[in-house]
């Protein structure tokens, strides 16, 4: 949240264009007011931007002047520098109804890369719009020229409201087009459009993208696969998918990371069959883990989300699990309430009904949501409510309480929940406060206490307290935690308790620009313990490489993994190299292990492309790569159009 003291009313004129081309023509612009890490309506690294629209969608110059080096990496559309903001970029905020509910969300780096998302209600959801982009980059500047279709919007003839946000990462300033109290689709500066004027292309794409694919497994004859995604879409809100025999494998492999707490670790979705519209799943506490789905031979998606609604159901067949059904409603019948149930079906037994109720009040900062679930084959329930509020500026509570019967837990949410049978309780206190214009001070204290639900019985208490503390590029922080984990006495550990503290020092420019060491230490189920990890990244001529070096000795562990990654574009325009290598040596388990993982590919656009997968997993324990598992795949995608 972007606070400030006053908010200023703001209306903004944008001019009718022919062309994109033509927004050079105009003279007025309006530039941008720092906001952090000071207020400043005339910041040294000045923004201006000339606003337009054409009868076929809105145009946007942004000319953004930068003494320093620009810092900027991400290639890959939605990538997670972009939408974090840890990479110089602007971003706009469009909202296309009077009531300011909902907004499009739009970042571009100076690479060029597109972030676009839509803010529901308050929460962040995909959307792909087919969003131009052209840049510039020179020594003392960097520019973007965008066009934004109308056929992709869902829009009211009325006013519209624009905020425009520049990050600029080595200076840690965000700078506003609309100074306001926070970012958000509420606060924006108004704008009018002639309606009569717009003549927005037809609001409809059906297209197919067929893809062909060579497999390889060691000591397996080469398999040819086939399948085929046909995709229709309306506008920004209507999306329909069918899938068959779809592959995933230029996916992002996941960094390795040790867990203290011995649990699976819950990595995240990365699929875009399950990923786009994944946003209308979301409730309070998500009960589908789409994850879990691992080998899926076919599904259909249809999604579709209007001003005040949402709607979202899916049905796959999965090799593994069978048929998987899931259907979600929102609904938000008042400005700050949504209200949301879930129904899932499978051939596995887990049927489940889940309802929930969300409000939000931004006169209070104030959330609260109330969620129950039951799960019907085996009548087993779910009940949890949380409330969070911004007490003062820069003060955060938050207090969560989850009742769940036994036997609730199955293959489709395991990871979403460890547990079941059980209370649980969570409370944590966030404050945050500028001391200067690079100076950030921040305190966190989090607790939670679980109990088995039939017994009373303690089985997981939890205290944590962090102090940040941070001068960017440079953050310096400490902190001291203290666990009782009962429940490991099921895996034969009889000391459960643990008491650590963690000292990290970190520099902190972008996302490939970066470099950190963690290192916690202390009493770790009956032993000594120490866990550091080293980490970083640099960019040198938009080659991007990473590592990370995580080590765990106690009495129980004498783990390390070092991995190796990166992002390196070639010489031809839209080939990407992405390596990456992972060694991990478990010395307690007699585990030496080599991974290695690369994707080539050249994707000259959003559904087509050409993609070389290559996956190894070696033993090494006797000094030779003997090879456990492995596949390559070499596949072609071709996105074609049947109706535009």
């Amino acid at each position: 949240m972007l606070l400030l003291v006053v908010a200023l009313s703001m209306s903004l004129t944008f001019h009718k264009l022919h062309t994109p081309a033509d927004i050079f023509q105009v003279k007025d612009y309006k530039t941008l007011e720092m906001v952090i890490p000071k207020k400043d309506p005339h910041p040294q690294d000045s923004t201006k931007v000339y606003l337009g629209y054409t009868r076929k969608g809105l145009v946007f110059y942004i000319k953004m002047w930068q003494k320093g080096k620009i810092n900027a990496s991400s290639r890959k559309r939605d990538s997670k520098a972009l939408s974090e903001q840890a990479e110089d970029a602007v971003y706009l905020l469009i909202s296309t109804s009077e009531d300011r509910e909902n907004a499009y969300y739009i970042g571009v780096n100076p690479l060029g890369t597109i972030m676009d998302k839509i803010i529901l209600s308050g929460k962040l959801a995909e959307w792909d719009g087919d969003i131009k982009v052209k840049n510039n980059v020179k020594k003392n500047y960097w520019d973007a020229l965008i066009y934004i279709p109308f056929k992709d919007l869902s829009y009211a003839r009325s006013s519209w409201g624009l905020q425009i946000v520049r990050v600029i990462v080595e200076k840690s300033e965000i700078q506003l087009l609309y100074p306001s109290i926070e970012v958000s689709p509420e606060q924006t500066a108004s704008f009018k459009l002639d309606f009569n004027y717009i003549r927005p292309e037809k609001n409809y794409d059906l297209y197919a993208i067929p893809s062909f694919r060579i497999e390889h497994k060691p000591s397996e004859d080469p398999v040819f696969k086939g399948g085929i995604t046909i995709r229709f879409k309306q506008g920004a809100g209507t999306l329909l998918d069918f899938t068959y025999k779809p592959d995933f494998s230029e996916v992002d492999v996941d960094l390795l990371d040790i867990n203290l707490s011995r649990l699976p670790i819950n990595y995240p979705e990365k699929r875009p069959f399950f990923v786009e519209g994944s946003s209308i799943l979301k409730s309070p506490k998500n009960l589908i883990r789409t994850r879990n789905i691992a080998y899926p031979s076919y599904g259909f998606k249809f999604c579709t989300t209007q001003q005040k609604s949402s709607f979202g159901t899916w049905y796959i067949k999965d090799d593994s699990l069978g048929t998987v059904t899931f259907t979600r409603v929102n609904f938000s019948p008042l400005k700050n309430i949504v209200i949301g149930t879930l129904l899932n079906a499978n051939e596995i037994g887990y049927n489940v009904f889940s309802g929930d109720f969300t409000f939000h009040s931004s006169k209070y900062h104030l959330n609260t949501s109330i969620q129950y679930s039951r799960r019907m084959d085996k009548s087993s329930n779910f009940l949890q409510a949380e409330i969070s509020r911004d007490i003062l500026q820069g003060l955060k509570i938050k207090f969560l309480a989850r009742d769940v019967d036994s036997a609730f837990i199955s293959p489709l949410n395991y990871l979403n929940l460890y547990f079941d049978g059980i209370r649980y309780y969570l409370a944590y206190l966030n404050y945050s406060k500028f001391l200067d214009r690079k100076t950030l001070a921040r305190t966190f204290l989090y607790g939670k206490y679980m109990t088995d639900k039939y017994t009373g019985d303690l089985e997981e208490s939890s205290l944590s307290w962090y102090f940040t503390y941070a001068h960017f590029p440079f953050v310096a922080s400490i902190g001291l935690s203290t666990h009782d984990r009962r429940y490991l006495k099921w895996f034969g550990i009889s000391d459960t308790k643990d008491k650590f503290i963690t000292i990290s020092l970190a520099y902190q420019i972008s996302a490939w620009k970066n470099f950190y060491i963690e290192f916690p230490f202390g009493k770790y189920l009956g032993g000594d313990m120490i866990n550091p990890e080293i980490g970083g990244a640099l960019s040198l001529h938009n080659i991007n490489l990473g590592f990370r070096l995580n080590h765990l000795k106690s009495d129980l562990d004498d783990l390390t993994i070092t991995q190796l990654y990166g992002e390196i574009p070639l010489f031809f325009k839209h080939t990407l190299l992405k390596p990456y290598m992972a060694y991990k040596v478990d010395k307690k388990n007699d585990i030496n292990e080599l991974t290695l993982n690369a994707v080539l590919s050249y994707q000259p656009s959003a559904f087509s492309g050409i993609f070389l997968a290559f996956n190894r997993t070696y033993d090494v324990t006797n000094g030779k790569l003997d090879i456990l598992n492995g596949k390559e795949v070499f596949k072609i995608q071709i996105g074609t159009y049947l109706i535009r």
